[in-house]
């Protein structure tokens, strides 16, 4: 694991050294969508290392009141920032059941979505925010019907669009809306 890291940060540093001067701007924008789909899947590694941790030790151990403080401090990022990655993580991650079975993560779609570099950051706070606002008389059936086709749609479209269709299907399984 270490020397695959050691790897990434050289290559990191070899790249950020290259020229891109002998490429023309449609092969620049080519190489920057696969170093997008790169980036969107980093957070798959992480999603293992914050479950395990939260699932192994406390965060008083690690020394801090909380697992977001524990990443705040050690990552040197924001409270709200380290509760974000914690969230995702909870729902996009390996989870593992009382009794030591493996489980797949709660968001299987988004999870195998964000793996193959297809689902951004926007895509998820926009299914999350699709999922606090989805009342609770909706069955488990029709939420995981919901998580499937979100992630489908999320893995064609951009995010303004990925908005657009949960808003959609959230008036559909809503079409009262709450009272106020």
């Amino acid at each position: 694991m270490l020397a695959a890291l050691t790897q990434i940060e050289e290559l990191t540093a070899r790249m950020n050294r290259l020229s891109i001067d002998a490429f023309s701007d449609a092969e620049l924008l080519a190489l920057q969508q696969r170093r997008e789909a790169i980036t969107r899947a980093q957070p798959v590694f992480d999603h293992r290392v914050y479950q395990r941790i939260t699932s192994q030790s406390s965060p008083v151990a690690l020394g801090a009141k909380s697992y977001a403080a524990v990443l705040s401090q050690r990552l040197r990022i924001s409270s709200s920032e380290a509760r974000r990655r914690l969230d995702e993580a909870a729902v996009l991650g390996p989870r593992t059941s009382l009794t030591g079975e493996p489980l797949s993560p709660s968001m299987p779609g988004f999870a195998r979505g964000q793996a193959q570099g297809l689902i951004g950051a926007e895509h998820i706070k926009h299914v999350r925010w699709f999922f606090r606002e989805l009342p609770g008389f909706v069955d488990f059936q029709t939420r995981e019907n919901a998580e499937a086709q979100l992630a489908q749609h999320a893995c064609e479209l951009g995010p303004e669009a990925f908005r657009t269709a949960a808003a959609h299907m959230l008036y559909l399984l809503n079409q009262d809306g709450e009272l106020r």
